[in-house]
């Protein structure tokens, strides 16, 4: 019988809790790093709207509308992904980075949002998701 564990019943969210829950991912490593889109930042790209909306204009066009835009690109977080984006609003100059056979995921706070990353062509592509309520994601980059 598997039991249904909430987030908010873990206590103590570390980078080894991520990757623990990470089941998608097992033998995932982790490791950390200083997060340089920690604070404020003079390019405007840590705001929720404006991220947003270079997304809808990259992934679909300007003539696309935002309801439309978030109705196919909006998805839940998965659990690991949750505890991810606790971890870094809790500790927003660090970023965190998972490792595994197939993906290299970045997460880290930037300004209103925590954004998910998989930076690297080798490493699973180049897509870029933000969350700001932890619960779930848009995608606003793939190449």
């Amino acid at each position: 019988m598997r039991v249904k564990i909430e987030v908010a019943e873990i206590t103590n969210v570390t980078p080894a809790t991520v990757v623990g829950y990470c089941t998608k991912y097992r033998g995932a490593g982790c490791a950390t790093y200083t997060n340089e889109y920690a604070g404020d930042r003079p390019d405007g790209w840590g705001k929720w709207e404006a991220i947003l909306d270079a997304g809808r204009r990259y992934m679909v066009g300007a003539s696309t509308t935002m309801a439309e835009y978030l109705r196919h690109h909006r998805s839940p977080l998965q659990f690991w992904q949750k505890l991810a984006y606790r971890y870094c609003m809790e500790n927003p100059d660090t970023k965190l980075v998972i490792t595994t056979k197939d993906y290299q995921w970045e997460i880290y706070k930037r300004g209103e949002f925590v954004e998910f990353g998989v930076p690297h062509h080798d490493m699973g592509g180049e897509m870029h998701y933000i969350s700001r309520n932890g619960l779930s994601k848009v995608k606003v980059n793939q190449d």
